[in-house]
């Protein structure tokens, strides 16, 4: 019988000939929590519920793709694939080591509409996000500038240092007029 929370394995028999009683002993192994890439620190780490049989792999290239908008991007891409010969659905999350730590980053996952930004959670020198079905392909991007943010600081100096002359101006007429 299934045993929640782990695959089972029990020996091949011939069941079309059994004629009197047999006792089989199923072993049942825990799925596992987590697989790598192998590597101490791994580029790579899903997180989910695994069964002995499951295995990830993954690949990355440099690619450049537009948006919806037509906005064109270039980066890593990622693509990881998760395979479990026991569980028809797998669902997990992907640890990436980030290229940099300290820095904002954005995060890109191509589906069956292209490439789209998504949320994401940092978690030490990795981000998290959800695996989408066996295969995930996403790229982290380094979260651009505000230029806007700047233009309008330096617009709101401007604007201060004008209102400064004009004040030490007025002052001084004052002044010249006593």
């Amino acid at each position: 019988p299934a045993k929640e929370g782990c695959s089972a394995a029990w020996p091949e028999l011939d069941y079309g000939n059994v004629t009197a009683s047999c006792t089989v002993d199923a072993v049942y192994t825990p799925y596992t929590s987590a697989l790598t890439d192998g590597g101490e620190l791994p580029e790579i780490l899903v997180d989910g519920s695994f069964s002995s049989g499951a295995q990830v792999s993954h690949n990355s290239r440099e690619e450049t793709w537009t948006d919806r908008e037509g906005k064109e991007y270039q980066g890593t891409v990622w693509t990881v694939t998760v395979t479990d010969p026991e569980l028809e659905e797998v669902s997990y999350t992907i640890h990436c080591r980030l290229p940099e730590e300290g820095k904002s980053w954005q995060l890109w996952v191509k589906g069956e509409d292209g490439w789209q930004r998504q949320d994401s959670t940092i978690d030490g020198s990795y981000l998290l996000l959800k695996g989408t079905g066996e295969t995930t392909v996403f790229c982290i991007l380094p979260q651009p500038f505000p230029t806007a943010l700047v233009v309008v600081l330096i617009l709101v100096l401007i604007l201060a240092a004008g209102v400064v002359i004009l004040l030490v101006r007025r002052r001084r007429r004052i002044k010249a007029r006593t």
